[in-house]
């Protein structure tokens, strides 16, 4: 029985209703229609600092005291 409203569920969230398809397609045509944020090239999303990228260093330090946590010794 549950395997039934398992493919119910998953067939009503992708195959559209012929009754409400037109008012979803409205619906994206008015999202779509909306002001969309300007971005600029080059600015990060906070636009005060670049963006932290980690080094082999790093990663390692980061993966050792993320176990020292998981085994409960930090």
């Amino acid at each position: 029985m549950q395997k039934w409203c398992d493919i119910y569920k998953a067939v009503k969230r992708f195959v559209p209703n012929s009754t409400t398809s037109s008012k979803e397609q409205k619906k994206a045509e008015k999202n779509l229609a909306k002001p969309q944020a300007m971005s600029t090239a080059g600015m990060t999303q906070t636009g005060d600092q670049a963006p932290q990228y980690l080094d082999d260093k790093r990663k390692q330090d980061n993966w050792k005291r993320m176990q020292l946590r998981m085994k409960g010794i930090a």
